[in-house]
């Protein structure tokens, strides 16, 4: 049986797309349309209280949030090495997971959504985006920092690459800078088949409703 993958166009849930599809996991892509509310329509909720992306559906249940799907795909595809095996390699890719999901993400929300933190004040708002744009420059430096001259984030392309892909795309989508060592990991991951296939379907699947409405 296939599990069900849901995201919205441009989400984060394309890192989740690209891991299945690396893994040869066997899944169902459902695209929602992402409004004011939340991804899809108000049934959503069932698996997404909040209606966010990505979930992940399985036969055990709805799997949530980004670092959940990758452990579950991981444990189910290990020898695909999603994510390492080793200890020290997986506290690292923890370590990952958090800044990326814990800083960079709720930073993009700053940029893209800053009515939710300071409401409609306007002269408020262009300050929380000038302020935010400078901090993902930071936040971007430290990145590279980390990376330095290697490839990729772990020893190997890994499902953290991918996750990073989400974020260096939204960055250059928003025509804002990345340091050198993070445009050639963009650039690289761009042309990593298992994400090439993942923006690939991200952008062919139609918008359907969730699997409740069917």
């Amino acid at each position: 049986m296939s599990d069900y993958l849901y995201f919205s166009m441009g989400s984060c849930a394309l890192a989740s797309i690209a891991s299945c599809e690396a893994a040869g996991h066997p899944y169902n892509a459902v695209r929602l349309e992402m409004g004011a509310d939340g991804a899809g329509e108000s049934t959503y909720a069932a698996l997404s209280p909040l209606r966010q992306v990505p979930v992940l559906l399985t036969e055990d249940g709805p799997i949530r949030e980004t670092g959940a799907i990758l452990f579950y795909l991981d444990r189910l595809h290990s020898e695909i090495g999603l994510l390492p095996k080793d200890p020290k390699g997986r506290e690292l890719a923890v370590r990952w997971l958090g800044f990326l999901g814990g800083t960079l993400h709720p930073t993009f929300r700053l940029l893209w959504r800053p009515s939710r933190y300071v409401g409609n004040d306007t002269a408020a708002q262009r300050a929380l985006r000038a302020s935010t744009v400078n901090y993902l420059a930071k936040a971007w430096e430290a990145v590279a920092s980390d990376l330095g001259t290697s490839a990729w984030a772990l020893s190997s392309e890994s499902a953290i690459d991918y996750y990073l892909h989400v974020f260096t795309r939204w960055t250059l989508g928003a025509q804002l800078s990345l340091p050198e060592a993070l445009r050639k990991h963009h650039e690289r991951l761009a042309a990593a088949p298992a994400m090439v296939r993942a923006v690939s379907i991200e952008a062919s699947t139609p918008i359907k409703p969730s699997k409740e409405e069917k």
